[in-house]
């Protein structure tokens, strides 16, 4: 299987870009497969400080997959 060859350093949601950049690199293909959430509890953070925060980490996976 394609996914125990790859070895991811990202942690939490960023891992999904590091995922992409992965297979790309490595020339696989993938599949996105929608699910449905439901969540009963509010988010402990907020969705706009969490989604900066998972820029900032795609931006520095880019810099570091580019070097």
């Amino acid at each position: 299987r394609a996914i125990n060859n790859l070895y991811f350093e990202e942690k939490g949601l960023s891992v999904e870009s590091e995922m992409q950049f992965l297979a790309k690199k490595n020339k696989l293909r993938m599949l996105e497969i929608p699910i449905t959430t439901l969540y009963e509890e509010r988010a402990k953070r907020s969705p706009l400080f969490h989604g900066f925060g998972v820029l900032i980490r795609v931006v520095l996976l880019i810099l570091r997959k580019n070097k």
